[in-house]
């Protein structure tokens, strides 16, 4: 049997019908968001019956309610900020540049290192704490006091510098 090789040939940047960063978005799972005076008035999705854009809905809808999946925190992330609505569109919205880059790029999907964006997110996390614990000009007796009223578990210790 003969085998026939299939490649994808790009007769426009749009062909895939996902133009990000442009003022047409075919896929309709960005913000249609309307200006006047350098301000947002509207930003709202449009609705329609764009298969691709109902499918990517479907599988960011999917993402938000697993536990275990790449995308899981940054969709909940978004929930908790702007609603489970927005959450879907903007995942979705993911979704759909990480399939539009595999068909530019021709390559398959590379999963980010999560651990390595967990570690980073919780180094933040601390910094910003620590700034908000300096801003209050505490003493070294009430930082103890404080810190000695929370519970840790036993195996870890808790020890305050004095600056």
């Amino acid at each position: 049997m003969k085998e026939t090789e299939l490649s994808l040939k790009i007769v426009h940047p749009n062909a895939a019908g996902i133009d990000i960063g442009s003022k047409t978005h075919w896929v309709a799972v960005v913000p249609n968001n309307k200006l006047s005076g350098g301000r947002i008035i509207s930003s709202k999705t449009p609705r329609g019956k764009n298969a691709i854009a109902l499918a990517l809905r479907q599988a960011a809808n999917s993402i938000g309610n697993q536990k275990e999946h790449p995308l899981t925190a940054f969709f909940k992330r978004i929930a908790y900020r702007k609603g489970r609505n927005a959450a879907i569109t903007a995942t979705a919205r993911k979704l759909a540049v990480i399939v539009w880059n595999m068909i530019i790029k021709n390559q398959s999907y590379l999963q980010p290192n999560t651990d390595f964006i967990i570690a980073k997110r919780k180094n933040e996390q601390i910094k910003n704490i620590k700034l908000r614990l300096s801003r209050l000009n505490l003493t070294h007796s009430e930082l103890t006091d404080l810190f000695q009223k929370t519970s840790f578990p036993s195996s870890q210790t808790l020890v305050v510098q004095k600056n």
